[in-house]
């Protein structure tokens, strides 16, 4: 069996999967990540991304819900053309992420007390967070705020993120839009706006499918793909329509049971 799709999931919830199909796209947003390391610096910073899973469908299991219930497939074609990379991830006891951080730290610290640092040194520095931006804990705390959940020990690597995060060049030549603090991220919406909200336009040929909650959403969706892109008949028909639930049943076999009362 193999470990890869040549399908790219993106997992929403209902307004962000109309949004992508209003838009014709994915929207960058910025996302908050707490990297954790050896170093005594903390790391929770924000970086501009759209992030995808690479799970087949026979590993979807417990991803089905976990970000919405809403998924839209595209194919790997299109991430590759539009230059994702896969999620780097570290332990939190990796030495070498401790000493990344601390090499930021290193200059952060230089530019906070005035001194100047040298242009090898700023492209160091613009590399190094660059870097940074593509690196994921290999395990961790997740929080899932919209669902009030949270999960200890929860493994990302499961999910096999591929990421598109803008150059420097994208961002208005400017490293401060990188990268945003915790404090800065609370304005993330100023921040989006002031680099132009990019995002990466898809046509209706590189969908590959579409999960919905509840069956009547189906037909919903299926419409709102029809007036976003004008599609000719053979082109929406090639799209494959699921509800979690049939996922569940006729992929992954998880839904057979039915959960009883015990009578000893």
């Amino acid at each position: 069996m193999g470990l890869s799709s040549n399908t790219l999931l993106h997992q929403t919830n209902h307004a962000g999967l109309s949004g992508i199909i209003r838009d014709k796209g994915f929207k960058v947003l910025y996302s908050l990540e707490e990297i954790k390391s050896p170093s005594p610096y903390p790391f929770k910073f924000a970086f501009p991304m759209i992030s995808f899973s690479d799970i087949p469908f026979t590993e979807l299991s417990s991803h089905l819900y976990k970000y919405g219930g809403f998924s839209i497939g595209i194919k790997r074609e299109w991430i590759i053309r539009n230059k994702f990379s896969p999620v780097c991830y570290f332990s939190s006891s990796s030495v070498l992420l401790r000493d990344i951080i601390e090499r930021i730290v290193f200059y952060e610290t230089k530019l906070s007390n005035g001194e100047t640092i040298s242009s090898d040194e700023e492209r160091d520095f613009e590399l190094i967070i660059r870097i940074l931006s593509y690196v994921k804990n290999y395990e961790g705390s997740l929080k899932l705020k919209k669902k009030n959940k949270q999960y200890s020990n929860y493994r990302f690597s499961d999910e096999r993120e591929w990421r598109f995060v803008p150059s420097i060049a994208e961002l208005y030549n400017d490293i401060n839009n990188l990268i945003l603090s915790e404090a800065e991220y609370q304005h993330k919406d100023d921040y989006i706006n002031r680099v132009g909200n990019p995002s990466i336009p898809i046509t209706v040929n590189d969908i590959r499918y579409i999960i919905v909650d509840q069956e009547h959403q189906i037909e919903d969706f299926r419409n709102k793909i029809i007036s976003s892109f004008s599609p000719e008949p053979h082109e929406i028909n090639r799209i494959n329509f699921f509800t979690a639930k049939q996922c569940e049943n006729d992929f992954l076999g998880l839904a057979h049971d039915i959960e009883e009362p015990f009578i000893p």
